[in-house]
């Protein structure tokens, strides 16, 4: 499963017009955690994102 996922895990909606999402996983568990797609879903929309690690196939610029 892809986190932000709408279709395919098996979850129905019980409400017309919304759907839920993958917002996370835990595999250690096998779980998967789903929520509603609106922004006020925690773990499901970010405004910031951390960069551990980057390669480029390029010359370095």
């Amino acid at each position: 499963y892809t986190l932000g996922q709408r279709k395919g895990h098996g979850v129905a909606s019980p409400r017309e017009g919304m759907a839920y999402v993958v917002v996370g996983k835990d595999p250690n568990s096998n779980r998967l955690i789903v929520g509603w797609d609106e922004e006020a879903t925690p773990g499901l929309y970010a405004s910031t994102c951390t960069v551990t690690s980057v390669s480029s196939i390029a010359e370095a610029v």
